[in-house]
């Protein structure tokens, strides 16, 4: 990825993250923001529950207590994505943190995947049908 596209899709991307953080009530938070020219070298899990090393676009890390989270973007794993996968993979991170406090350590990780995409799907019908 060159400079030209790394600024072009950190761009793409920073529209959403401006039009999710506030909306989502996390401004009172500090969330740091990472853009990444290189995969992420996490592997993902799938819904049978095997690893896989299919590209991640997003990683969050969350410290609840302090409020505090970073989001790593790994661009070589949103390069294809259009202007409604980013918006949805932004909204899906950021949901991550408003959901990590309540996260059960003894749930299978699909489970919580599945729960902050449920939300994301409704965050995305809700606002697209009160804009």
């Amino acid at each position: 990825m060159n400079d030209k596209e790394y600024e072009k899709l950190k761009s793409r991307i920073k529209k959403y993250v401006d039009k999710w953080l506030p909306m989502l009530g996390l401004k009172w938070w500090t969330v740091s923001l990472y853009y990444e020219r290189e995969k992420c070298s996490t592997k993902s899990v799938v819904d049978d529950g095997n690893m896989t090393g299919m590209d991640i676009g997003a990683k969050t890390y969350i410290q609840y207590p302090y409020k505090t989270a970073q989001v790593y973007f790994y661009l070589p794993g949103m390069e294809g994505l259009d202007s409604a996968g980013i918006d949805r993979l932004v909204l899906h991170e950021f949901i991550h943190i408003l959901t990590e406090e309540i996260k059960d350590s003894n749930v299978d990780h699909n489970h919580c995947e599945r729960g902050v995409s449920d939300l994301t799907d409704a965050f995305l019908w809700t606002y697209k049908r009160v804009k």
